[in-house]
């Protein structure tokens, strides 16, 4: 996958064959109707997007991110097993549970500092949100292809996941489905990656002892020599520990702050996005290299 060697799996959110099915509906009914109509019934039939599920595609990046410190965490002393006492069994249990608690955020942190793969999967999967942009991300993994890098591949949606149509606000008996146009699909594409860059890597810089971290978006596109659909990267950018300290986290749009925090890409209106080569972005010493 684009000289990034073996990528260590995170996340599986969608499966190919899913989206497939979607996009062949999406197209099916855009097709049959192509103009603008009243919503009615079909307003939750998952063909056309509302609304608030287009800001939960193209903004869902903002918000406030704070950074995990591992390395106090792993400095603690284990918690000795507690003892019973005349409070009885069930103040022992909860003893024993608080001490089992405690004991495994200092385990946890110890191996994350020592570069395990296995809790770096176990922190992002209990520790952030990534779970919920099902509507935007296949699938998530973790690979170092060279020393000082850590890369965190995404794999995005295609354009063609995009809906074909919108459904205006108002309530059921005067919203309308509309169409998008391609040039608006493409926009909405870009605004979706860019924003789910952004998301992935603040998520993953707060959990993780890495000072920064690259994301490499993947999408599916024909490969020149077999035609079949393969996993090619469009948008690559370097997250930092000192990025999350930016004030416009909560307000910026996605395509504007990907642009200045220097996501590479190639896109325009007119073809939407095109392949781009990957480039070591990171610098920094690496925790997790020797296994990711």
């Amino acid at each position: 996958m684009e000289s990034l060697g073996e990528v260590f799996p995170v996340l599986r959110l969608a499966a190919r064959a899913e989206r497939a099915i979607l996009r062949t509906d999406r197209l099916m009914a855009h097709r049959r109707r192509p103009q603008a109509r009243l919503a009615h019934l079909e307003h939750n039939d998952g063909l056309a997007i509302t609304m608030p599920e287009l800001e939960a595609l193209t903004l869902c990046h903002r918000g406030q991110y704070a950074r995990v410190d591992w390395r106090p965490i792993a400095a603690r002393p284990l918690a000795a097993a507690p003892v019973r006492t005349q409070e009885g069994e069930t103040a022992y249990h909860q003893a024993c549970a608080r001490v089992a608690l405690y004991n495994t955020e200092i385990l946890t942190a110890r191996k994350l500092l020592d570069g395990d793969a296995v809790a770096a999967r176990e922190v992002i999967t209990l520790n952030t949100k990534l779970s919920a942009l099902k509507a935007s991300m296949n699938g998530l993994g973790l690979a170092a292809p060279e020393e000082h890098r850590l890369v965190a591949v995404v794999e995005a949606i295609e354009q063609d996941d995009v809906p074909y149509e919108r459904i205006t606000p108002g309530d059921l008996r005067t919203a309308r489905r509309e169409p998008f146009t391609l040039a608006e699909r493409r926009q909405i594409h870009l605004a979706c990656l860019c924003a789910l860059a952004l998301r992935a890597g603040a998520e993953l810089i707060s959990v993780l002892p890495e000072p920064e971290i690259e994301v490499a978006i993947m999408v599916d596109m024909p490969c020149a020599d077999s035609g079949r659909p393969t996993p090619r990267p469009v948008l690559q950018l370097l997250m930092t520990a000192d990025a999350l300290a930016r004030p416009d986290w909560r307000t910026a749009d996605a395509i504007t702050l990907a642009a200045a925090l220097g996501a590479r890409m190639d896109w325009s209106i007119e073809t939407g996005f095109a392949p781009i080569t990957l480039a070591p972005l990171a610098g920094a010493p690496l925790t997790l290299a020797r296994s990711a």
